[in-house]
């Protein structure tokens, strides 16, 4: 008879014999000194892909035996593996080979992975992949062709849908064709954060931002503009209605009292105006930040013009909800 320990490890649950909780911890331990930097970021990461090994070996009983945490070893590593000179070190006769598989890289991702997903499959920075994608929006924006708007988003939809994401360690480590061994789990982690700084001080990052801050700052500037234009306009609707429509004579008429009083009413256009007047205001705030590249405030006068538009509508709801409170019961 053995002594046994419930273990929760990765996120699974076990039950482990005395001697390979000895083992198991004893290995984990080592791992864990023998690492220098990210020791628990790292550690944690190793212990997920020694539950996914000993979930396939356990099965449905879950009970882990010594010859499993031995396995485990043989499969991971020995913490000696890992050293300052490993990257430089030749790979060994009959070392494990891994097939690349394509999976969408949620770590790096810029909206869902597929592009950092793509670009770690052949071995390319994703941001040359998003490049393309931009371009072919971009030119269906600017050349009326939308078959290259269709082609970019329903091609980058199709592809969020049908590539998997890379959310454990085995699945990381087949996205990028390495081993799934101690020196991988390493090397990845420093890759990650070589990538991320790169990408973030890298000239050609930034000129990319320039150019989207451009693109999206003279589209809400226009957006800003015209809405500004539309406001001039608004204090004819209601005579508009008056003349074609002639929604007056069906106040306390029929199903359409209630929309004839709101719309005949002068403060409902002063709502709709002081509505439109705040949002466009805020478009052209926004607008300008981004195509020029200023520095907003402290007092941040785009939250301000933000909330204030939020109000407007709370305003211009409570306003509607008291005209049709007051008019329920002439109607009924």
């Amino acid at each position: 008879m053995k002594r046994t320990e419930n273990i929760n490890l990765g996120g699974y649950a076990f039950i482990i014999e005395e001697d390979a909780y000895k083992e198991l911890s004893d290995y984990i331990g080592k791992i864990k000194d023998s690492l220098a930097d990210d020791a628990e970021e790292v550690t944690a990461d190793i212990e997920v892909r020694i539950a996914e090994i000993l979930s396939e070996k356990t099965g449905s009983t879950n009970v882990v035996t010594l010859p499993m945490v031995e396995e485990v070893r043989k499969r991971i590593g020995n913490p000696s593996e890992i050293s300052e000179d490993n990257e430089n070190k030749p790979k060994e006769p009959g070392q494990e080979k891994i097939k690349k598989s394509l999976y969408r890289d949620v770590e790096n991702r810029f909206l869902g992975g597929v592009c950092a997903g793509i670009g770690a499959y052949f071995g390319i920075d994703p941001v040359i992949i998003r490049i393309l994608f931009i371009i072919l929006a971009v030119l269906g924006l600017f050349t009326r062709m939308e078959s290259f708007i269709t082609i970019a988003l329903l091609g980058y939809s199709a592809l969020w849908v049908a590539m998997p994401a890379a959310r454990t360690v085995e699945e990381k480590c087949r996205m990028k064709g390495k081993p799934m061994r101690l020196e991988s789990f390493v090397s990845s982690k420093a890759d990650i954060k070589q990538e991320i700084n790169e990408l973030a001080t890298s000239e050609g990052s930034r000129k990319v931002a320039r150019v989207f801050g451009c693109i999206f700052g003279i589209i809400m500037i226009i957006a800003g503009l015209s809405n500004l234009l539309g406001c001039f306009v608004i204090p004819i609707v209601p005579q508009i209605f008056d003349k074609y429509i002639d929604l007056g004579k069906f106040v306390y008429g029929n199903e359409l009292a209630m929309a004839s009083r709101i719309i005949m009413d002068p403060y409902f256009w002063w709502f709709v105006t002081a509505f439109v007047v705040l949002f466009s205001v805020w478009l052209l705030w926004c607008g300008t930040i981004l195509c020029f590249d200023f520095k907003a405030p402290k007092w941040k006068p785009g939250l301000v013009l933000f909330i204030a538009w939020i109000i407007s509508i709370l305003a211009l709801a409570a306003w509607v909800i008291k005209i049709v409170a007051d008019m329920i019961p002439m109607i009924i």
